[in-house]
């Protein structure tokens, strides 16, 4: 399980449906960050912005993975408006999961 972690690579984690920009993952003793940003759109289909996420992701314990927002008052309001937080929770956890399975 920790060795495909070790190798975490951009290109196995989500990609799409909002997920647009480039990921940067540091790579700490204890964890990985993860770092990417989430376009969101209103509800006429017109993008409206960038909100920064970060995952920090236990070596240890994949599953046990934190999601946070670096983002301001507006980026908040659509966090909850759309769901965000649960969007990307079942996201990542699905893709963890699956990352973890390939061991």
């Amino acid at each position: 399980m920790e060795n495909k972690l070790v190798e975490l690579k951009a290109d196995d984690l989500p990609h799409g449906s909002g997920i647009d920009a480039d990921y940067c993952i540091e790579y700490k003793k204890n964890r990985i960050v993860v770092y990417n940003s989430y376009h969101y759109m209103n509800e006429m289909g017109f993008y409206m912005g960038w909100i920064d996420f970060k995952l920090s992701i236990p070596r240890d314990k994949p599953r046990d993975f934190k999601l946070s927002f670096q983002t301001n008052s507006t980026g908040y309001y659509w966090v909850n408006s759309i769901m965000l937080r649960e969007y990307l929770e079942e996201l990542y956890a699905y893709a963890i999961d699956e990352l973890i399975k390939e061991e």
